[in-house]
């Protein structure tokens, strides 16, 4: 993938992030959303590896729980929902939640530069009885936390090579 387009992949990937989430690099925030008053939680996840946009969309938004990945493979880009179950999912919302990693890599500054190249770029966003609250987490590539590595791989990640 030439330079050009991996760099158009990832705007496209931060504006539509920016439209899902109201505000890439957010610090901890409360708002009201319709949610009828169901909890709902949302990961959002994003990192460049091999010159190749990997972006994934888990959440309980619709109901049922769904994963959702785009990504490049032989030339072509891939949309696929991949399986999820409640046990893995709910890992991957309380590690986000609870893990030492999220907490240290929780994006601060409204005006930190995002780079899905250097970081695994992770949001989430729950709501519960009408309020919501979004984090964005930076996690460097190189972050050996075994904690960290447990939860990636639950992710599940998909290979596009």
């Amino acid at each position: 993938m030439s330079k050009a387009s991996a760099n158009g992949q990832v705007a496209m990937w931060l504006a539509a992030a920016m439209l899902f989430s109201c505000n890439l690099g957010c610090a901890r925030g409360t708002k009201r959303i319709a949610s009828g008053g169901k909890a709902m939680q949302l990961i959002d996840y994003a990192n460049i590896r091999d010159g190749i946009l990997y972006h994934g969309t888990i959440s309980d938004l619709d109901g049922p729980i769904r994963a959702t990945w785009t990504y490049d493979k032989d030339g072509r880009r891939v949309d696929r929902d991949q399986k999820i179950d409640k046990e893995t999912f709910d890992a991957l919302c309380n590690g986000v939640k609870r893990l030492q990693v999220f907490k240290k890599n929780r994006v601060r500054d409204p005006n930190k530069r995002i780079d899905p190249s250097k970081f695994h770029v992770v949001s989430y966003i729950s709501s519960e009885n009408g309020n919501q609250t979004q984090n964005t987490f930076l996690i460097p590539i190189g972050e050996n936390d075994d904690d960290f590595g447990r939860w990636l791989r639950a992710l599940s990640v998909p290979d596009g090579q």
